[in-house]
């Protein structure tokens, strides 16, 4: 059969595959349409893959038949052809008698394929019955209705808490309170607070009674949460590995955040290099103070700016070899105090709520007390070999000439019979008895940071200069002024 008569064959097999294509799309539609509110109303569940290949299944699975059934023969395409553009059973004639031959079945064939080729492909419509389009509206518009309607809400099982867990869970949000009340840094807040919901939520979920196990866990996190935001420890533990009795005093103040006693272990070390001839002790002391400054601690931190600060003024001293560097040595060790007291106050109020914190998990989950690490310190002491460089096995400085005939070099502490306003105790709520000197590091920072906003810098160093003999006297650091 030629290409005149091939055109209008096509384009019926096309209408025919679209019709297919419409009744098993409504088909697989329908059925989609009740796997998903199935999955909806919780009765059945299915891969989400499945939702995509069943579809696409059912659609081949009865196309390629359905093609084989209702696949038009040639009698039914001329037929329809001669319905479309109305040609009197003319092409039906000519195929019936494709193999038959004469002088009027010849004539025929030559007008009926004139005609066709004179007709253009478009003459003939497409044509689909109201009811097909009815049924695949229906069935799209019920598939998208099944997509957007709410999914029924699983029921979770309500876990019955016992008394004992609900007592667990009241004191660890009491807690909470407690440190969101707390003056301790936003980051190391928001991590322990972090933990103590991660333990609740352990204690809340977990059907046995390993409270105590996640109670280990919580504390461990906490204990990381503060090595990683205070810094003294990466501090104290170069200066308590040191052959100078002070530098190691020094460490060990540091590590207790002691910042009094700081404070006269720094003055005892000025003291000892402000005299001549002192460049060979000076040139030790920026040696020990380098290992810190090895250590990986961030530079803006202001405990180790101090310290690194400290170091390097302490070796343009060196390199300017005087012969008299008092003025010198006062100013290095001056230059930034300020930041000192904010950095020593501020890991102070840090480890004093962390270390309530680790005490109250302990005390509410009843767990062991944790091992004091001071003997272990203790021990380090004793094992400390003599200095090689220094004919006495140690650097001392003038202080430390008292401690050879029974004195003492632990700063911050009274003697005598004066008894100072640091030593006085108080009662609190949540921590029982606790001294006054351990109240007021939680604010003094606080006010020395307003002073530093005043710009008169005449009132802002004679009001620093009250508040400084002020707290000088609370720590027994004056006597002469706490006796007044």
């Amino acid at each position: 059969m030629n290409k005149n008569y091939s055109k209008f064959q096509k384009k019926y097999y096309l209408e025919v595959i679209l019709k297919l294509l419409m009744v098993t799309v409504s088909i697989s539609l329908v059925v989609e349409t009740i796997l998903m509110i199935l999955n909806k109303l919780l009765i059945l569940s299915l891969d989400m893959y499945l939702y995509i290949v069943i579809p696409f299944g059912i659609i081949i699975l009865l196309f390629v038949p359905g093609w084989f059934i209702f696949k038009p023969n040639k009698k039914e395409i001329a037929r329809r052809i001669d319905r479309e553009l109305n040609l009197n059973q003319k092409v039906e004639t000519m195929i019936e008698c494709e193999d038959k031959h004469g002088p009027i079945i010849d004539l025929q064939k030559e007008n009926t394929m004139d005609i066709l080729s004179k007709t253009p492909r478009k003459s003939f419509k497409l044509r689909f019955s109201p009811f097909l389009i009815a049924v695949i509206a229906l069935s799209s518009l019920s598939f998208g209705g099944s997509v957007i309607i709410p999914k029924k809400k699983e029921k979770v099982p309500e876990i019955v808490l016992s008394d004992k867990t609900k007592k667990y869970i009241e004191e660890v949000e009491a807690i909470k309170t407690m440190v969101n009340k707390s003056s301790i840094v936003s980051g190391l807040k928001n991590d322990i607070n972090d933990d103590l919901d991660k333990l609740i939520d352990s204690i809340s979920n977990d059907g046995s009674d390993l409270y105590g196990e996640f109670a280990l866990v919580a504390i461990e996190n906490i204990k990381n949460d503060l090595k990683s935001t205070n810094t003294n420890d990466d501090i104290y533990l170069p200066l308590l590995n040191s052959q100078n009795n002070t530098l190691k005093q020094l460490g060990k103040d540091i590590k207790a955040l002691e910042y009094e006693s700081i404070k006269i272990d720094l003055t005892t070390i000025k003291n000892s290099l402000q005299g001549k001839d002192s460049i060979s002790l000076m040139k030790y002391v920026v040696n020990e103070l380098e290992r810190i400054s090895n250590k990986d601690i961030p530079e803006d931190d202001k405990f180790y700016s101090y310290i690194s600060n400290l170091k390097n003024k302490l070796e343009e001293i060196i390199n300017e070899n005087l012969s008299d560097a008092t003025n010198e040595v006062e100013l290095a060790f001056d230059i930034n105090s300020m930041d000192l007291r904010e950095a020593v106050l501020t890991q102070r109020v840090n480890d004093n709520i962390t270390k309530y914190v680790l005490d109250e998990l302990r005390r509410i989950f009843e767990l062991p007390p944790e091992a004091n690490d001071e003997d272990e310190d203790d021990k380090n002491d004793d094992e400390t070999p003599d200095n090689p460089d220094d004919s006495d096995g140690d650097h001392k400085y003038e202080d430390e000439e008292d401690e050879d005939k029974g004195g003492s070099s632990q700063g911050g502490a009274a003697s005598g019979d004066l008894f100072v306003g640091s030593d006085d105790e108080l009662f609190d709520v949540e921590k029982g008895i606790i001294k006054y000197g351990d109240v007021i590091l939680d604010y003094s920072a606080d006010i020395f940071n307003l002073l530093n906003e005043i710009e008169d810098e005449e009132e802002r160093e004679k009001l620093m200069a009250i508040f400084n003999l002020y707290y000088d006297i609370l720590y027994g650091n004056n006597k002469e002024e706490g006796n007044k």
